[in-house]
C-alpha cells in the first residue's frame, strides 16, 4: 500500500498474508528510500525490527503474558517479569537495576521499589481515584494527597516538600468547567465561558467587584479557533488562519502601535517555508527579518536562514543529525551521538542516558536516579544544577548555586514557585502560559507572555505594556541572546545547565536532541518515530513535544501516518485529513442531536480516516450504509434510540451494547456487518461524540481483525472463546490508547476494567 503525501513523496507499506506489517519504505529524496523491516513469530509477536541503518532490535517472549526481553543493537538488554495474572512484577533495565511493582486485588499499583530500596506508595479510594502517593527516597520523603467530589473531579491537591505543605484547589460549575483555581499562596484565578463552553475571561479575584483582568475580549471563528484576545495590560493579540486552519498571522498591538507581527507561508505538506518576523525590542525599536526554511522528503528541516543566522542540516536514514553547518556528528548503533568534529565527545550509560560531555579541557558530568531522571549536572567538578522529583515525577526542587527553588504544579503546568528571594505564580489560558506574577523582596509585578505558533516566548511585557524582554531563536531552540526570562522555547524552562526541562526528560537545543531515550518506543508504521533521541521528527519549526514523549503540531494536533490530524479546541475536536477536509466534533454532535445517526457515524469514520470522501460510500439509506475497506465491503446498520427501546421492549431487558461486529465465515469474502446502537443515557441525553468515536473505533478494530484473518489464527491457537476474549482485549487496548486524545467521563475506568476482564479470560486458553 502506497501513501503519497501532498509534496509527492511516497511511503510504501508492505504486509504479509496475515496483514502484518513487514516493511516500510520512505522516500527521503526523489526516488531514494529508507527501508525498515519487521519480523514476527508464528503467533504474530514482533520478534525484531531492522532500522534503515541496518541496526537490529530484537524481542523475546518467554512468558504467556508477553514480552520478556528487549535486546538493543549494542547487545544491551532489558527484561520484564510478570506475576501469575499478567501484571508486570519487575523490570531490569540495561544497567542491571531492578524495579519491582506490587498490586492490590484490583490490579492497581500500590508500591514501586527501586534498586536502592527507595519505594513509592499509592493509595486509592473506592472509586479507584488515587488519593495519596508517598516517596520514601532519601532527600525527598514527600507525599501528595488528592480530594475528589462526588463526580470524581479533583477538588484539592496537597503536596508536602521538605516539611512544607502546598495546596492547590479546584472548583467547577454544573457544566464540569473549571471556574476557580486557588494557588498555594491563596491567590484565586477565575475562569468564565460562553454558551459553547469556550473561555471568555481570566481574572484574579480581589473582592468580587474590583477583580484584576488578566485576559478577556476573546473572540472565535466558526471552528472555535481564537481570532482575538486582550491582555490585562491593554495589549491585543490577533490571529488569522488559512482554509486548513494553519496560522497565517499572529499580531500584537497597543492601539495602532505594533509590537509583534508574525506571518507564515507553507508548502503543500504544511511545513513552514517562510516566517516574516517583525518585533519591537526593549528599546522600542522596530525590527524585521525573514526566515526561510526547506525540507527533505521526510519533512526534516535541511536549511534555515535569515539575516541573523544561516544553518544547514544533514541526517542519516533514521533521523540522527549527522551534520550541522560545518560540524559533523558520529552516531553509534543505538542512535547516541558519541562525538562532534569540533572535538566534543559524549559518553552514555547502558540505559542510553548521557553521563559525560567533554570539549577541550572542559568536562560536564550528568547523574541520574533509578528512574533515569537527571539529578545533578557538574561542570569541571562544580555543581551547576541539582534536581529533586516528586512521587509523580514532577521536578519539584532545583538547586542552582545557593538558590533552592520549589515548584508546585497543576497537571503538567508549573503554578507556583518560591525560593529565599520571593515567589512567582503562573497563570494559564488559551495561549498556554499568559502571565507571571512575582513578589521579590516585597515588590510585586505582573508580566505577560506573548508567543508564536510553537508557544515560544517572543515578547515579555509588564503591567503597563512596556516590553521588558524580546527573544529570538535558532531553529532548534537556541536563544540568540541570553536574558532574564527562563520560560522560552515552546514555553519550556531553560536553566543554568543550558538544558530545557520538558517533563519526561531534558532537551539539548545545541544538538537538537534529548539527553535520554524516549520512554515511548514510537510507531512501526512511522519509522522516524523509532529514533528515541530525535527532537520532533527533526522538524522543530512545525512540531512541538509538550512533555518530552510525543510530537504534535504547535496548534496541539495529533497526526497519524495517513495524514489525519486531530486537534482539541475549546468546543471539542477537529480532524483534518491529508486533503485538508475538515470534520468537527461539534458538527457530529449536532447530527446526533438532530437524529441524523447515519450521517454521524459516517463522519466519525471520516474522523478516523476510514472514509476519505462520499465516493467511498457504495450504498446508503436511512439506517444502513456500505463502504470499501482493504478490498472488503463493510456494512454498518445504525439503530436509533427508538430502535433500541423497541429491542428492550421485545427482549424485556435493558440493552447495554453500543456496538457489535458480526463474525464472517472463515476464508469468505463476505461483507463485514457492524451494528451501532444509539442508546440514550440514564439522564435522557443522547450519546456524545466522544462515546460514538470510541464505539465506532472499537468496532472497526474488530472488523480489521476479521479482514486480516488474524482472528481466525487466534481461534486455531486459543479456541473460539479465547479468540473472542483476545479480540475484545485488543479492541479495548485501542480505546485506552485513544484516551489521551479523546475521552469522556468514566471512560478510563470502563475501558480498563473491560480490558482486564477480557485479557484475564483469554489467559485461561493459553
Amino acid at each position: 500500500m502506497t501513501f503519497t503525501n501532498a509534496r509527492g513523496y511516497d511511503r510504501i507499506y508492505w504486509y504479509d498474508w496475515l496483514s502484518r506489517l513487514t516493511k516500510v519504505e520512505e522516500e527521503y529524496a526523489t526516488n531514494l528510500f529508507t527501508q525498515t523491516t519487521y519480523q514476527y513469530d508464528e503467533i504474530g509477536n514482533l520478534t525484531s525490527f531492522i532500522d534503515a541503518e541496518n541496526h537490529t532490535t530484537s524481542y523475546t517472549y518467554g512468558s504467556i503474558f508477553g514480552l520478556t526481553r528487549t535486546t538493543y543493537p549494542d547487545s544491551t538488554y532489558e527484561e520484564y517479569f510478570y506475576d501469575n495474572v499478567g501484571n508486570l512484577a519487575s523490570f531490569i533495565d540495561c544497567n542491571g537495576d531492578e524495579t519491582e511493582y506490587t498490586y492490590d486485588s484490583l490490579y492497581r499499583v500500590t508500591e514501586v521499589e527501586y534498586e536502592d530500596q527507595s519505594t513509592l506508595f499509592f493509595v486509592y479510594d473506592l472509586n479507584s481515584n488515587r488519593i495519596r502517593m508517598d516517596d520514601d527516597s532519601p532527600g525527598t520523603g514527600d507525599y501528595v494527597e488528592y480530594s475528589y467530589d462526588k463526580w470524581n473531579r479533583v477538588t484539592a491537591e496537597t503536596r508536602r516538600i521538605s516539611q512544607d505543605s502546598y495546596t492547590v484547589s479546584y472548583q467547577y460549575d454544573a457544566a464540569n468547567r473549571l471556574t476557580n483555581l486557588t494557588y498555594p499562596n491563596g491567590m484565586e484565578i477565575l475562569y468564565s465561558y460562553d454558551d459553547l463552553n469556550r473561555p471568555t475571561e481570566v481574572k484574579r479575584y480581589v473582592d468580587g467587584s474590583n477583580d484584576e483582568i488578566l485576559m478577556d475580549g476573546i473572540e472565535y471563528d466558526t471552528e472555535s479557533a481564537v481570532t482575538q484576545l486582550d491582555y490585562g495590560n491593554g495589549l491585543r493579540a490577533s490571529f488569522s488562519y488559512d482554509s486548513l486552519h494553519r496560522p497565517l498571522s499572529i499580531e500584537l498591538r497597543d492601539g495602532e502601535t505594533s509590537y509583534l507581527d508574525l506571518d507564515y507561508t507553507y508548502d503543500d505538506n504544511s511545513n513552514i517555508t517562510q516566517l516574516v518576523n517583525g518585533w519591537r525590542d526593549t528599546d522600542t525599536n522596530w525590527n524585521s527579518d525573514t526566515e526561510s526554511y526547506s525540507y527533505d522528503g521526510l519533512d526534516r528541516l535541511t536549511s534555515a536562514s535569515c539575516t541573523a543566522w544561516s544553518h544547514s542540516y544533514t541526517y542519516d536514514k533514521v533521523g540522527n543529525i549527522t551534520a550541522k553547518d560545518a560540524i559533523t556528528c558520529t552516531v553509534n548503533t543505538t542512535n547516541e551521538v558519541t562525538s562532534l568534529s569540533d572535538g566534543t565527545a559524549f559518553a552514555y550509560d547502558s540505559n542510553g542516558n548521557r553521563i559525560e560531555k567533554t570539549k577541550g579541557t572542559d568536562t560536564w558530568d550528568y547523574t541520574y536516579d533509578y528512574a533515569n531522571r537527571l539529578t545533578k549536572v557538574k561542570e569541571n567538578d562544580a555543581v551547576v544544577g541539582e534536581y529533586i522529583y516528586s512521587v509523580d515525577s514532577r521536578r519539584i526542587q532545583v538547586k542552582e548555586g545557593i538558590a533552592n527553588t520549589t515548584f508546585i504544579y497543576s497537571g503538567l503546568n508549573i503554578l507556583y514557585e518560591e525560593n529565599t528571594t520571593g515567589t512567582a505564580t503562573y497563570i494559564y489560558g488559551l495561549a498556554g502560559q499568559i502571565a507571571k506574577m512575582t513578589t521579590i523582596q516585597g515588590e510585586s509585578n505582573t508580566f505577560y507572555y506573548h508567543t508564536d505558533h510553537l508557544k515560544s516566548t517572543r515578547l515579555v511585557t509588564d503591567e503597563s505594556g512596556t516590553i521588558v524582554e524580546d527573544v529570538r531563536y535558532h531553529p532548534f531552540g537556541e536563544p540568540i541572546t541570553n536574558g532574564e526570562e527562563s520560560c522560552l522555547y515552546t514555553g519550556k524552562e531553560r536553566d543554568s545547565t543550558d538544558l530545557y526541562y520538558y517533563g519526561a526528560r531534558y532537551y539539548d537545543s545545541d544538538l537538537g536532541r534529548f539527553l535520554t531515550r524516549d520512554p515511548l518506543t514510537g510507531t512501526n508504521t512511522s519509522p522516524q518515530t523509532l529514533n528515541r533521541y530525535a527532537y520532533c521528527l527533526d522538524n522543530p519549526v512545525k512540531l512541538i513535544d509538550p512533555v518530552g514523549l510525543k510530537s504534535t503540531t504547535g496548534q496541539g494536533k495529533m497526526c497519524d501516518e495517513a495524514g489525519i490530524c486531530i486537534r482539541a479546541t475549546p468546543d471539542g475536536w477537529i480532524a483534518t485529513n491529508a486533503n485538508g477536509d475538515v470534520i468537527s466534533s461539534t458538527d457530529i454532535q449536532e447530527k446526533i442531536d438532530e437524529g441524523d445517526y447515519v450521517g454521524a457515524v459516517i463522519d466519525v469514520l471520516k474522523f478516523l480516516g476510514y472514509i476519505n470522501d462520499e465516493n467511498d460510500i457504495t450504498y446508503i439509506d436511512e439506517k444502513n450504509f456500505t463502504f470499501k475497506y482493504e478490498g472488503r465491503t463493510i456494512q454498518i446498520t445504525v439503530y436509533s434510540p427508538e430502535d433500541v427501546e423497541a429491542i428492550e421492549a421485545e427482549s424485556k431487558e435493558v440493552w447495554t451494547t453500543r456496538g457489535e461486529t458480526l463474525r464472517p465465515k472463515r476464508n469468505s469474502k463476505d461483507r463485514v456487518f457492524i451494528r451501532i446502537y444509539f442508546k440514550k443515557g440514564e439522564n435522557g441525553y443522547n450519546m456524545t461524540f466522544a462515546e460514538l468515536f470510541h464505539t465506532v473505533g472499537h468496532e472497526m478494530e474488530h472488523a480489521k481483525q476479521f479482514i486480516s484473518g488474524i482472528f481466525y489464527d487466534w481461534e486455531d491457537e486459543y479456541t473460539s472463546e479465547g479468540a473472542r476474549a483476545l479480540s475484545e482485549s485488543e479492541a479495548y487496548r485501542w480505546n485506552l490508547l485513544m484516551l489521551p486524545i479523546i475521552s469522556f467521563p468514566g471512560a478510563a475506568e470502563m475501558f480498563s476494567n473491560e480490558w482486564l476482564k477480557n485479557i484475564t479470560e483469554y489467559q485461561k486458553y493459553l
